[in-house]
């Protein structure tokens, strides 16, 4: 039982880190012009380049309809490009254009500053610590999903 109730906290810390985190506007969303969503998009092809409409689409969990209509406004507002493939000339990959990659930076840059004050209480040791869990965390959620990809 003891086990059930420090993952609860966790997730109350997780909730409240988030919930400081958007507040101080440390999300790329919100005050940037931006949905949630749309910064999640960026961010997967910023990871992802050249990812087709498809992958996208399987890797948020939705349909690709409704990838396209969100990629047809992110080309729009010129964040995003679409390139033809060279193997399928029916495949499209997606792309950041530069204004996306110039605006992910300057979002990073000063995500950065604000993150180290929410850290400002732990020691070099302690963040340390705290990269290595969440290392751990993050690779059992990737295992986790590409045991549900096979």
């Amino acid at each position: 039982m003891k086990r059930k109730e420090t993952i609860n906290q966790i997730l109350e810390n997780f909730f409240c880190i988030k919930r400081k985190m958007m507040a101080n506007g440390h999300g790329f969303s919100g005050k940037n012009g931006m949905t949630q969503t749309q910064a999640q998009v960026l961010h997967i092809i910023k990871m992802k380049d050249g990812i087709g409409v498809k992958e996208l689409a399987e890797t948020l969990g939705t349909s690709s309809s409704a990838i396209t209509q969100l990629v047809d406004g992110l080309v729009t507002e010129g964040f995003l490009i679409r390139e033809s493939c060279q193997e399928d000339r029916r495949a499209l990959k997606l792309r950041l254009s530069d204004e996306s990659k110039n605006r992910i930076n300057k979002f990073r840059e000063h995500g950065l500053e604000k993150m180290a004050d929410l850290f400002a209480n732990l020691s070099d040791e302690e963040l340390e610590q705290f990269n290595t869990l969440a290392q751990k965390i993050v690779e059992n959620i990737t295992r986790e999903r590409n045991k549900t990809h096979d």
